[in-house]
């Protein structure tokens, strides 16, 4: 509010539309977001290169890929070894399946800067996409080791395990991971999953039931609860709740059509 209030005096103060912008940006849905960032971005005489940053995560996140990365390379062209941008630029480039590039910039970041925890976490991220497990745990405890309450590299450290079959250590980490956030909904996930597949079939439908109470939109959430209640703990009315969730929330999933013929074998 002060900075609106400082705008209706200033309205062509770069300063405030940027300091404004970068806030709002951080709400992801608020599309005024924009509108202050790319004023900022006219009204300054010199280059702006965190607000470029904040504007192409923004862009990011409303999947305008080619846009932030135009953002991201305004940056670059001027500060070539801007780390913020440079590791945005990586993540835009693995959200549009882009993984080698996306691993090529992140792995140039941690040779001119190996303390930056939030690179070897996404580079974890990377490397678990590209099925390079142990690089996927490596640098996900360095991120750790950088950062201890990350929870995202907590979160990376448990997917390298579980992928390396190591259970019990899985499960800790994502333990951890919602010790520090309990509101961590993708550790949660990926915690309820494990256990199912650990065929702990009752502490996965608790674990999953807290989730999808957290975030009711998660279809991922239901689906689990679906098969979990339709299978081992055969209970077909609960089953048919969460399958009728994931149908409204996910009706084109690629899944939807094996979940619509198992509701059907369920009965009316």
């Amino acid at each position: 509010e002060a900075f609106r209030e400082g705008l209706k005096r200033a309205v062509d103060d770069s300063d405030l539309h940027a300091q404004l912008g970068v806030l709002l940006a951080r709400d992801v849905g608020n599309r005024e977001a924009e509108v202050h960032l790319r004023e900022a971005l006219r009204l300054s005489r010199r280059p702006q290169p965190e607000v470029r940053v904040s504007l192409g995560a923004w862009l990011a996140e409303h999947n305008r890929y080619d846009e932030a990365l135009a953002q991201y390379d305004r940056v670059l062209a001027d500060f070539p070894k801007h780390p913020a941008a440079r590791n945005n630029r990586a993540i835009t480039l693995y959200q549009t399946g882009r993984l080698e590039e996306a691993q090529d910039e992140l792995e140039a970041v941690v040779a001119s800067d190996p303390r930056n925890a939030d690179a070897h976490n996404n580079l974890a991220a990377i490397a678990f996409g590209l099925g390079e497990l142990d690089k996927a745990l490596e640098h996900a405890r360095r991120s750790v080791a950088l950062q201890p309450k990350m929870v995202e590299g907590w979160n990376n450290i448990g997917l390298a395990l579980a992928g390396s079959g190591d259970t019990e250590r899985a499960r800790s980490a994502y333990e951890r991971a919602l010790e520090l956030q309990p509101s961590y909904w993708q550790a949660r996930l990926n915690l309820g999953q494990l256990l199912a597949r650990s065929e702990a079939w009752e502490e996965a439908s608790e674990t999953l039931e807290k989730l999808v109470i957290q975030v009711p939109q998660l279809f991922d959430g239901h689906l689990e609860l679906g098969h979990l209640f339709a299978g081992p703990l055969a209970d077909p009315e609960k089953a048919k709740v969460h399958y009728n969730a994931f149908l409204r929330l996910a009706p084109d999933h690629p899944q939807a059509a094996s979940v619509r013929q198992r509701l059907s074998n369920l009965g009316p």
